[in-house]
């Protein structure tokens, strides 16, 4: 367990509309109180004002020509920020665009999570595993 983790997150947005709803912003702004650093990837083309409004997050800004699949975007995420650099970070949040809140502040939850032995965890809710 490392106390203070050095963390990265590649956010995955999917223009649906044509405009960035409020709430994506809201996310990444309460989710940059808690990470070093933000890739977006922009799944789709949007029009450059609206690409704009991501400034006040200060992300590192990347767009796909073409709608894909989520993980392939985390995959261009993961090529975006490169091995070298990957391995300064010890720890890497997967989000999206689908994602809405936080309604409790990103930096208790992950200080909570910092305390857990674990490689791999997920905010989605699931039954226990058997362990037999």
């Amino acid at each position: 367990m490392i106390k203070s983790p050095k963390r990265i997150a590649i956010y995955v947005y999917n223009p649906e509309r044509k405009v960035v709803p409020s709430y994506v912003l809201y996310f990444l702004s309460k989710l940059k109180e808690a990470v070093n650093e933000i890739i977006v990837i922009i799944n789709g083309k949007i029009d450059e004002k609206e690409k704009q409004k991501f400034e006040c997050i200060k992300p590192a800004l990347y767009e796909r020509e073409t709608k894909a699949p989520l993980f392939y975007c985390y995959r261009k995420g993961f090529f975006c920020i490169g091995n070298e650099k990957l391995n300064l970070y010890d720890e890497i949040i997967f989000a999206s665009s689908n994602c809405m809140g936080p309604i409790y502040p990103f930096g208790a939850f992950f200080n909570k999570m910092s305390k857990c032995d674990v490689d791999f965890w997920s905010t989605v809710k699931c039954p226990p595993l058997n362990k037999n």
